[in-house]
């Protein structure tokens, strides 16, 4: 059974219990400032809906504001979970993040808030993340965090330029992958609901893709420095092109599609499109 939470006093006092017993990150430090406590009220009370609803244990989501408020670590493995609930994301002790082995398709913009992870497994769920979510988890590895994540790893697709002619997609990036997508616009929308075609070659993150104005070709850049040229039909790498010596950050096609230009931290380079050659540095 849940704790109700009366009063005002209730939700204070829980609060004063929970600072006395761990040093919490800054949403829960300034709740008692910044939120109302019928806010706080609110958010505890929908997770402890979803969790009963999900027939989730209380040794998981503790149904007392002290131990919640309090909780260091979330194990949801093999739970057959495919909702994250935001509400979680306002838990910042959080030091452990287990979803292995769940159907999460996405995670809530807000997961990246969880600054203090020390282990976090994402492993077997059919992930899409965005790209702020994938460099969240290139920054949790940097400060020591563990992750574990499955060895192809896609990010969302966030722009589309122009889509009534269809023409471009800009911005698809992935983690040592990229996705294929077909050019016309009611390809593109259908896309979206099926399962794309993902071929690896890059050996780090994809920071941004572009279609040929052909539709021919797929060109991408990477922080491995390289820029590919795949095929759109077959998905077979076609061409790669080295030059730059840091992370190719954005890539664009000329309107003929004769020309390639890419951006690093450094440079920006031209090259033929058909003999892959750089034609010119800027």
């Amino acid at each position: 059974m849940k704790k109700e939470l009366t009063t005002k006093q209730d939700v204070n006092l829980a609060i004063k219990k929970s600072n006395s017993s761990l040093s919490i990150t800054k949403k829960i430090l300034l709740s008692s400032s910044s939120l109302k406590a019928k806010e706080i009220e609110e958010w505890i009370s929908e997770l402890w809906e979803w969790a009963d609803i999900n027939n989730i244990p209380e040794n998981k989501i503790p149904q007392n504001m002290h131990k919640l408020l309090t909780l260091i670590e979330i194990d949801f493995s093999n739970m057959n979970l495919d909702i994250f609930p935001q509400q979680l994301c306002n838990l910042y002790n959080i030091k452990s993040l287990i979803l292995l082995d769940n159907n999460f398709r996405s995670l809530p913009d807000t997961i990246v808030e969880f600054i203090n992870l020390q282990k976090i497994n994402l492993r077997g769920n059919p992930l899409v993340l965005t790209k702020e979510q994938l460099h969240w988890l290139d920054t949790l590895r940097e400060n020591g965090c563990s992750v574990y994540i499955d060895e192809v790893f896609k990010k969302t697709i966030t722009t589309v330029e122009d889509i009534n002619h269809a023409q471009l997609l800009e911005e698809v990036g992935f983690n040592e992958s990229v996705s294929m997508v077909d050019t016309k616009k009611q390809d593109i929308i259908e896309s979206f609901s099926s399962r794309p075609i993902v071929v690896d070659g890059h050996t780090t993150y994809v920071n941004s893709i572009v279609i040929s104005p052909d539709g021919r070709f797929i060109v991408s850049g990477s922080n491995d420095e390289t820029i590919k040229i795949w095929d759109m039909q077959s998905g077979e790498c076609v061409n790669t092109l080295k030059g730059h010596t840091s992370y190719v950050n954005s890539i664009a096609i000329s309107p003929d599609g004769r020309f390639i230009i890419s951006s690093s931290n450094e440079t920006i380079n031209i090259w033929d499109m058909q003999s892959g050659n750089c034609v010119k540095i800027i």
